[in-house]
């Protein structure tokens, strides 16, 4: 008889954090074997600044033909897609996520109106500004098609000069063979820390920071 796979976090504060602030249980995988299993139960962290709507993912689910399972409807795809790059990476060797959400975008619009539809289910998970980025980003690197008209206010000039850096130098692959630049590296770190600014609000994001701090040196 089958039996489950084991978490591969075991200390409790790790278990803590994934039960009570995360999107999803601890990584779990059967000894002796490879594959690890992760078990979601929502496709955004509990914390994060932008949370994806659990009650309009459910509502919308289509089922797979010919299967017992479903799946997001295509327009929450997208944005789930969007929300995991945008807010839940540090956007380093990330080129594949938009590669993807290229592929996903022309599959499932198909006119105005879906475009219509699409961005007004961004804004009702509350994501219609990463919706703006994948729409850019998309558009810009892989000539994915654009709505005649984007609903979502953009960012500043000076954000978008930002992002552009931190996805230019950030999320484009590097040369095995050529070491990081000095730049390169501060522009990974400074990815890695809007990915932790945006998935935790600022006071539990100190504590969270503080008890990995104090808690590395141990074992």
């Amino acid at each position: 008889m089958p039996q489950a796979g084991f978490p591969e976090t075991t200390s409790n504060y790790d278990q803590h954090y994934y039960r009570e602030w995360s999107h999803e249980l601890p990584p779990m995988r059967y000894p002796g074997h490879a594959l690890e299993v992760d078990l979601h139960h929502t496709i955004t962290p509990i914390t994060s600044r932008v949370r994806a709507n659990d009650a309009l993912l459910f509502s919308s689910l289509q089922r797979v033909p010919d299967s017992r399972y479903f799946t997001l409807h295509p327009f929450d795809q997208i944005i789930h897609a969007a929300i995991h790059l945008f807010q839940d990476s540090e956007l380093s060797g990330h080129l594949r996520d938009l590669v993807d959400l290229d592929g996903m975008i022309r599959r499932a619009i198909n006119g105005e109106n879906d475009w219509s539809n699409l961005q007004q289910r961004a804004d009702e998970h509350g994501a219609g500004r990463y919706l703006w980025y994948a729409l850019r980003y998309c558009s810009n690197w892989l000539d994915t098609p654009l709505p005649k008209k984007v609903t979502q206010a953009p960012p500043s000039t000076f954000v978008q000069y930002l992002m552009d850096i931190l996805l230019t130098r950030g999320t484009l692959p590097s040369l095995p063979d050529t070491p990081p630049s000095l730049s390169d590296r501060l522009v990974k770190h400074a990815g890695a820390i809007r990915y932790h600014w945006l998935r935790m609000p600022p006071k539990l994001l100190a504590q969270h920071l503080l008890h990995k701090m104090t808690s590395s040196g141990k074992g």
